[in-house]
């Protein structure tokens, strides 16, 4: 009798800035991990510390840069960093091409096109304008 092992679907977040989008998938001390990033798709497959199978796959909102985009294990997770495509690009609306109410956004990281506007504004400590 052969049992057969279920997969489970991570916890899965996400946030983004211009340039890029990073997604935290939660597996706790995850082992014989598989990252794919596509152009135009992510999946990642994991044990955990348990031996419990997880793996999420999602097409993206937009195209991404393969060579540009990497992972790291994390010791409660693994931290997926996309490269957009067009760094100078849109902001995306959400992770996949189809809504997925079961992803979160990682609010520690996002940032807003706000943010980043002003974060690149002119500084004008220091200047005198009442001379």
């Amino acid at each position: 009798l052969v049992k057969r092992m279920s997969v489970l679907r991570p916890e899965v977040s996400w946030a983004q800035t211009r340039a890029g989008v990073t997604v935290k998938v939660m597996i706790d001390n995850s082992h014989d991990e598989t990252v794919e990033i596509t152009s135009d798709s992510l999946t990642v497959k994991a044990l955990n510390q348990d031996g419990k199978s997880y793996a999420f796959s999602i097409p993206l909102f937009a195209s991404v840069n393969v060579e540009e985009s990497k992972w790291t294990r994390q010791p409660r997770y693994i931290d997926v960093h996309l490269a957009k495509d067009d760094p100078l690009g849109d902001w995306w609306a959400r992770l996949g091409k189809v809504k997925d109410a079961r992803i979160q956004i990682d609010w520690s990281r996002w940032r807003d096109e706000d943010d980043e506007e002003e974060s690149h504004s002119l500084d004008l400590n220091g200047m005198n304008f009442d001379e």
